[in-house]
């Protein structure tokens, strides 16, 4: 993606796009204050029956059917014990999953560039991701074997080059140009002109094209909105395998 894709005149010709240096495997990225901010791995916390009733063997399922009554406690939380007793089975016939959340922090620093990014990270979007495995470790690893970055995004720019952010969407992603005027101000996220479309459709094309978000340079860290967060979330997301050293931190703070 180039800047005249997305804004015309507006942006000095030299501005990088954060979001392809942020995934540049030959921009040195460094990872510093990796930190574990929350780890929780308990086999205490209850899971809605329907988890517990999904571990059964198809034998076990044929021999205790979903009657209309055990089909209203499908959402009730309850231990892997109390489930078994609900279903009269004895209690060992239900594993009692790990499970595990972790939420941290860590920091993306280019030295050459002046950047840093701040960045939250987690295994799951569920308050506790069910691990079904025996041992408390290996609960841990597997549950971080595919972390991921969410939440909010802050960014320090010291950089003597303009540094600029794509939205999550952009006009060459979304709209032909032969349909949409590409006359955009920057911070003004308004479509002059567009062609042979109802105003829903106008309304729907103007909140897809914002501009590219030039950030200023600051001493402090500038909270990044979310519609440019979620862009470059989706990138480092897409190609962490590109980047081993997020993993390398990450999975040496776990305990």
């Amino acid at each position: 993606m180039t800047i005249s894709d997305t804004v015309a005149n507006t942006l000095p010709d030299n501005t990088l796009l954060l979001n392809e240096l942020i995934i540049d495997s030959t921009v040195n990225w460094q990872v510093h204050n990796c930190k574990i901010n929350e780890q929780i791995v308990t086999q205490e916390a209850p899971l809605p029956f329907l988890y517990h009733y999904d571990t059964l063997s198809d034998e076990l399922k044929a021999a205790h059917p979903l009657t209309p009554s055990l089909l209203l406690r499908f959402n009730e939380p309850m231990s892997a014990a109390a489930a078994a007793e609900l279903l009269h089975l004895p209690t060992d016939s239900i594993p009692a999953p790990w499970q595990v959340k972790v939420i941290g922090t860590l920091v993306m620093f280019c030295e050459s560039l002046q950047v840093a990014v701040r960045l939250r990270f987690t295994n799951s979007a569920k308050d506790l991701d069910p691990i079904y495995t025996a041992d408390k470790s290996q609960a841990l690893t597997l549950a971080m074997h595919n972390w991921h970055f969410f939440g909010d995004v802050f960014v320090l720019n010291k950089s003597t080059v303009p540094i600029g952010i794509a939205p999550a969407d952009t006009l060459s992603d979304t709209v032909s140009s032969s349909t949409v005027s590409s006359e955009i101000a920057l911070g003004d996220a308004q479509l002059n002109t567009v062609q042979n479309s109802n105003q829903g459709d106008i309304a729907d094309t103007e909140a897809r094209l914002a501009p590219i978000l030039l950030l200023e340079r600051d001493q402090s860290y500038q909270f990044i909105a979310p519609l440019y967060s979620v862009a470059l979330l989706s990138e480092l997301d897409a190609h962490k395998s590109a980047l081993p050293q997020l993993d390398t931190a990450v999975q040496a703070r776990l305990s």
